[in-house]
């Protein structure tokens, strides 16, 4: 039976838009406008995100940057 099984959940469909990043960013700490527009501090937050979480800092929003984001 499925006892004890784990049921993966399907991944989010489609990608965050950068209002959905940036507002993960916010939960994370940080102080960004949710204005839907990715600049430079938008972009700076997020590698400094994944650096403080070990990631590769490629200011891309991959699987395991999502992960970390929460999103």
């Amino acid at each position: 039976g499925l006892v004890g099984r784990h049921t993966p959940t399907a991944p989010p469909k489609g990608n965050p838009s950068y209002a959905d990043i940036q507002a993960a960013l916010n939960r994370h700490g940080y102080k960004l406008k949710v204005d839907n527009i990715w600049g430079t501090q938008s972009s700076n937050a997020l590698a400094d995100f994944q650096w403080r979480k070990g990631l590769v800092v490629d200011r891309m929003v991959g699987p395991k940057t999502r992960a970390a984001l929460g999103i």
